[in-house]
């Protein structure tokens, strides 16, 4: 047992087994989950409209800045309009965010199979969210800028080309979501100035400014390409009604004591998340001379500016996203000589033999079990459970008998887009007919405007979605002719 327990730990020293252990939980995790998450259609649907040639905001409603459509939309374009293609993508995110947990763990002096634990907590808490999405992407970013400021206090030397060149993802945190990116943005900032104090010899002011200033030109880069860019397309007043304006129409909210009383795991994670946050503070404050000091200050920075991602919905998703920058606050918490300890070292092996039989084991087996897998056009590779499918198959049938009749047909439910993936059809606010992603039009604006003929299926009240405008729906619905009911829809015809 002794001999087999160092053979692991032996082949876990190599970066390259640990990166293909992250790749391949990483890929279970985004193969084995079924349809149920409506954020994965809606930013496949952003996606499939880049791909098509269609420009965002004027062509097709999103409330945050483009830049993972684009990426998705890209890799769209290259393999075809297929939803695994963005799980895919999402494999390949979740690896570099491990990755770059990988190296901070090293940083903060995590020894052995430990440093594979900030990885794999990351890549359990969002097993069932393997895809390409803008808040995935800012931690990415946000990850890269705190590895590379702790880095530098350290003592690894930075040129300008290299300060201006770790602005650059910034920027694309910025384009990626125009409010968590521009708060993550500023914490970086925030933080290289504060490395480039903590490192200048003389001049610490001096130092720390240029430091700040030529990240946050790198910053600029990606941003004034995307303003050239909307103003080459004509877009600008189409982005600003969307980006700007439209996020003062968004009314959801959930608090985060409303989170921690969800469940006895949740109430765990809701008081450990300020626990690391405010340890991490005072590390830096009593330490602040030494090198972890250093580091506790630099992680603060990056936690503080995290907490900023659960405004104003602190749900179980965003409340996870922000704990991510926080973890290397309770790394700070132990002793060098404590993650050196062969105690350490069983607890690290414990937690990712647990991870891997989850992950390759139990989620996949479990899959399995209540799910199909589908090969419908747009879906194939992916699964629901068997009820699901039939209803799918059903309202994609009926989609299809009205348009070849003529009639554009508007589902007005949170997972719309699947219903039209295998007719590879969009329809302009209807398809992801939210409060806050509609802009300044009121959803009763919008069905007024639907064309004369139009059918319109709309959803029992238990597949309501929070941000849908359900009651405005409902009485527009009362002012149409009901022809019918399909599966958990009511068939209104205009």
């Amino acid at each position: 047992m002794k001999r087999m327990l160092i053979k692991i730990y032996n082949a876990f020293e190599n970066k390259k087994a640990r990166y293909a252990f992250y790749f391949m939980i990483a890929l279970f995790a985004g193969i084995f989950h079924n349809l149920d998450n409506p954020d994965e259609l809606w930013n496949y649907n952003f996606a499939a409209c880049v791909a098509k040639g269609l420009l965002p905001y004027r062509d097709f409603n999103m409330l945050q800045t483009p830049f993972s459509a684009f990426v998705n939309g890209v890799a769209l374009a290259v393999f075809g309009q297929h939803l695994v293609v963005i799980r895919i993508t999402g494999t390949v995110l979740f690896l570099f965010i491990a990755v770059e947990s990988d190296k901070i763990s090293r940083l903060l002096k995590m020894h052995g199979v430990g440093i594979m634990v900030f990885p794999s907590i990351f890549l359990c808490m969002f097993y069932w969210d393997v895809f390409l999405e803008y808040s995935c992407l800012i931690v990415y970013f946000s990850l890269f800028a705190m590895r590379y400021d702790l880095e530098t206090v350290s003592g690894k030397e930075r040129s300008i080309k290299s300060l201006i060149l770790s602005g650059i993802p910034l920027g694309l945190a910025m384009l990626s979501k125009q409010t968590t990116g521009t708060f993550m943005a500023i914490a970086a900032w925030i933080s290289c100035f504060a490395s480039g104090y903590m490192t200048a010899e003389n001049g610490k002011a001096k130092n720390a400014l240029k430091s700040i200033s030529f990240r946050m030109i790198g910053s600029s880069i990606p941003c004034f390409i995307f303003l050239f860019y909307l103003l080459t397309t004509g877009t600008f007043a189409d982005f600003w009604e969307m980006c700007y304006e439209g996020i003062f129409t968004f009314e959801s909210g959930y608090a985060y004591y409303r989170f921690m009383l969800e469940n006895p795991a949740f109430f765990a994670l809701g008081v450990v998340l300020p626990a690391f946050l405010l340890g991490g503070i005072i590390i830096g404050i009593v330490k602040r001379k030494e090198i972890k000091g250093r580091h506790a200050i630099l992680v603060s920075i990056f936690g503080a500016f995290s907490c900023l991602h659960m405004i104003p919905l602190a749900n179980a998703f965003h409340v996870g996203i922000a704990f991510v920058c926080i973890i290397p606050s309770g790394i700070l918490f132990f002793t060098d000589k404590f993650k050196k300890s062969v105690k350490a070292q069983i607890m690290s092996g414990l937690f990712l033999t647990a991870a891997a039989i989850f992950i390759f084991a139990i989620n996949p087996a479990v899959n399995l079990a209540v799910n199909k897998w589908t090969f419908m056009r747009g879906m194939e590779l992916t699964m629901d459970p068997a009820e699901k499918l039939e209803e799918t198959g059903q309202i994609v049938d009926y989609v299809a008998e009205k348009n070849s009749a003529g009639t554009t047909v508007y589902i007005l439910d949170n997972m719309a887009p699947k219903y039209f993936m295998p007719s590879k059809q969009y329809h302009k606010y209807f398809d992801m007919f939210l409060n806050g992603n509609i802009g300044t039009k009121t959803p009763t604006q919008l069905l007024e405007a639907a064309p004369a003929g139009s059918i319109f299926l709309m959803p029992d009240r238990s597949r309501r979605n929070y941000q849908m405008p359900y009651d405005e729906e409902q009485k527009y619905m009362d002012t149409l002719e009901e022809i019918g009911r399909i599966c958990d829809f009511t068939i209104y015809q205009k």
